[in-house]
């Protein structure tokens, strides 16, 4: 099973968010064999980076990817921190791809190869909302937690 995340990069750190987000983690993977698939940018991605970890710690079935949309040495070197704690970096092919729409490209990626994807979506605009909306158009299997804050 793969689990993905997408939220909105300038959320407030909040621990009710996180103990909602590592809640639906347990109840959909239900001791399953996991993969988390994680962007790496913005507060919400550090929250469930750090609902992950928990989660791994806990059951040892499971294994965390940051999906990069970049593959550059510069990239790379400047995430070295941010990238601590992932079992494996994972790039789509998006050698033709210009920049400025890699991480579209890489957000419908991860929601392409998905079994169930993690939203945290408050508002209609920005890279969440896209993805929310493109998680819609594939017909995954999603939960947008925000409806409980």
């Amino acid at each position: 099973m793969i689990i993905s995340f997408f939220g909105h990069a300038d959320i407030f750190y909040n621990e009710k968010i996180e103990h909602e987000v590592y809640l639906q983690i347990k109840k959909i993977v239900n001791n399953e064999k996991v993969e988390f698939y994680l962007g790496g940018y913005g507060n919400f991605d550090a929250l469930v980076k750090n609902c992950c970890l928990k989660y791994k710690t806990q059951f040892q079935n499971s294994k965390i990817y940051f999906i990069t949309p970049y593959i550059y040495n510069s990239y790379l070197k400047n995430k070295e921190n941010i990238l601590h704690g992932y079992d494996k970096i994972i790039y789509p092919d998006l050698e033709t791809c210009p920049l400025r729409f890699a991480i579209t490209k890489r957000n419908r990626w991860i929601i392409e190869n998905s079994d169930f994807i993690i939203f945290y979506v408050s508002h209609s605009w920005g890279g969440a909302y896209e993805s929310l909306e493109y998680a819609k158009k594939k017909r995954k299997n999603f939960i947008n937690i925000y409806k409980d804050f």
